[in-house]
């Protein structure tokens, strides 16, 4: 079950963070071949400011500032190169923002039975 965390600027109008977060589930439970219910996403949206390098953005996200995304998950590492990739994506198609803007970290958990 991966649980993907998105922290983000406050959307552009008329993009929903709830519709993003559901679009999210569903192409990484495509990649994974999995249950739909088997995978969470949270949105955080960033209040402050955001930098990236030398460039501050306040409010609505540019080309240049997507979101930085943190992802826990027991996957192995051809897995979680699929979840990293269909969230990019999914997030790129959804927010209009360049993947390349996108940050995604992957933290390997392990599951207590």
């Amino acid at each position: 079950m991966p649980l993907i965390e998105i922290h983000g600027l406050p959307p552009a109008a008329g993009v929903d963070p709830a519709g993003v977060t559901r679009e999210v589930n569903l192409a990484v439970s495509q990649a994974l071949h999995c249950r739909l219910d088997a995978v969470w996403t949270v949105w955080h949206t960033i209040s402050g400011a955001y930098s990236r390098g030398g460039a501050t953005v306040l409010g609505e996200p540019s080309a240049t500032h997507g979101p930085i995304v943190h992802v826990y998950l027991k996957r192995s590492p051809t897995e979680a190169k699929l979840v990293a990739d269909a969230i990019t994506d999914a997030l790129s198609r959804e927010l209009k923002v360049a993947p390349d803007s996108i940050f995604v970290t992957l933290q390997p958990v392990e599951i207590d039975s």
